[in-house]
């Protein structure tokens, strides 16, 4: 298994890693020991930089069985170039992203704030019929109040959802 971009929370289940950040520094803070939930190492730990020119993944095609990026896509300026590795060294694929709920909500970042979702995210990321879309944030005008959700709508549905967090993904390509 193949995680992409896991650096704050990498999966432990995964026998590889790439993020911009030093496996030293993962989960936010020095670590210079392997932990004992972790299936990956310092020697399966890749730095790479998603957003440089040319950018690919140093593994050959198809060679992990499932590959995993957890809230990365949104934060790129341009998702294309690691959407596309990943497709070519993995079998499977997760991608986990905010919801546009929660991208289109009015203070979740920030409860002073009238801005939605996350500042730092470009991408409101949606799978529709079992493709992936992606929409521009800055293109959504996400300031006009007929797209906006409220704080407190969006805190009360949130009971709403299922906590898969202990459950195995499920994937279909």
């Amino acid at each position: 298994m193949l995680d992409l971009g896991g650096w704050f929370l990498p999966e432990p289940r995964a026998t590889h890693v790439v993020d911009l950040m030093p496996w030293a520094t993962r989960r936010a803070k020095l670590s210079l020991e392997r932990l004992g939930d972790e299936r990956f190492s310092s020697e399966t730990w890749y730095q790479a930089d998603f957003l440089k020119p040319g950018f690919q993944l140093p593994f050959a095609d198809k060679s992990f069985d499932l590959v995993i990026c957890g809230h990365t896509v949104e934060d790129l300026a341009d998702p294309a170039p690691l959407l596309l590795e990943m497709a070519r060294v993995g079998k499977r694929g997760v991608i986990e992203c905010p919801s546009r709920f929660s991208e289109q909500t009015k203070g979740i970042r920030n409860r002073e704030t009238s801005a939605c979702g996350h500042p730092h995210h470009h991408w409101i990321v949606e799978s529709v019929a079992g493709t992936l879309l992606l929409h521009s944030k800055h293109d959504s005008e996400l300031d006009r109040e007929s797209r906006v959700i409220p704080l407190r709508h969006f805190e009360s549905r949130r009971s709403d959802a299922i906590d898969i967090s202990n459950h195995a993904p499920s994937v279909e390509r």
